[in-house]
Parts: C-alpha cells; structure tokens; sequence
C-alpha cells in the first residue's frame, strides 16, 4: 500500500503544475482581453468626445451666423426709422419704434458677445480634444490595428470600431506576452486609461 502510494505523488505533483499553468494561461488570455477593451473604450470615449466637440463649434458658428443676420436687419430697419423720423419732425410713434429697436439690437449685440466667447471655448475644447486624441492614436496604431466603419446614421463622418492585437496570441498558446517595445508602449498607455483592475499594467508586464 505505501509503494502504491509512493508511485501515485509523482502523478499529483505534475497534475498540480498543470493546473497552475492553466490557471496562469487563463489569467493571460483574461489581461489580455481584457486590457484590449479598456483601451478600446478609452478610445471610443476620446473619439465621441472630439466629434461632441466638433459639433459644439458647428453649433456655435450657425448660431452666430443667425444673429449677425439677424442684427444687419434690425440696423437696417433702425436706419430707415431714423430717416423717417427727420423726414416727419420726430414723430413719436417712430420715435417708439426706433427706441425699441435700440433696444433689440443692444440685446443681440450682447447675445453675439456670448456666442462668440461660447464659440471660442468649444474651438479650444476641440483643439484639446484633437491633440490627446492624436497622441493617444500615434501609441495606440503602434500596438493595435484600428478599424472605423461608416455612420449607421448616414452622417458623413466614420466610427471608431475595433481594436485587433498586432501581435497575434494563437489560440492553444498558454502565455502571449508582448515583445519588448510594445510591452513598453502598452505600460504608457495604461497609465493613461481608466482601469482599476490595472489588466493593461500586469498584460505589459508579463
């Protein structure tokens, strides 16, 4: 019976090593995946963010472009009432009228005023959102294939889609660490992203 026994450890012992490893390839593949989607989302956040920008710019430069109009007439209107008024010796019904229009005029010059400092802050968010958006990409592209797809929307812009591993993991390969200079690349991003379960610093660190 202890002969038995003496001959079934080595079994268990090498069953115990394979499971770790199983265990520890399944921990990978789960860093791995994992970290993929923080970065995919970062991204995508930092993707929608930008287009919110840009869209906020365009808002605000149609909303301008309304009021300046918009107080062209009303200067218009305003020069023809004081024509009028010296024409009919200050008749007080046009005199209302051009003091009313006055006061229109000061509003929208007001209104522009705001617009315009609206507009100068959606055009320097858009300009902050441009920049991290493109240094993000330029480390992102060098460890990752980026896929766009077009706007189900019909709009014409392209959606951030996918991100695909450049160094591929096959798939019955228990451990896929990443070489040397995307390793390096990956901790830099991940101090950078939102992931407290910090799988892209542990995947780059393998």
């Amino acid at each position: 019976m202890i002969l038995k026994l003496i001959s079934l450890l080595p079994v268990y012992i090498t069953f115990t090593s394979s499971s770790a490893t199983l265990d520890l390839a399944l921990e990978n593949d789960n860093f791995r995946e994992r970290c993929r989607k923080s970065i995919s989302g970062f991204y995508a956040d930092m993707w929608n963010e930008g287009w919110r920008a840009q869209e906020s710019v365009q808002v605000a430069k149609s909303a301008l472009e309304k009021l300046n109009k918009i107080l062209n007439e009303q200067n218009i209107k305003l020069k023809k009432v004081q024509d009028q008024i010296r024409l009919k010796d200050f008749d007080p019904k046009l005199v209302r009228e051009r003091d009313n229009l006055v006061g229109q005029i000061r509003l929208y010059e007001e209104q522009i005023l705001a617009q315009k400092a609206a507009q100068k802050a959606a055009m320097a968010s858009l300009a902050t959102s441009e920049a991290s958006q493109k240094s993000v990409r330029s480390e992102i592209e060098q460890i990752f294939t980026m896929e766009f797809t077009d706007d189900p929307e019909g709009k014409p812009r392209q959606l951030f889609y996918r991100l695909t591993w450049k160094s591929p993991c096959p798939k019955y390969r228990s451990l896929c660490p990443l070489p040397e200079r995307e390793s390096a690349i990956l901790k830099k991003i991940a101090k950078k992203i939102p992931d407290e379960e910090r799988n892209c610093e542990k995947y780059a660190s393998l």
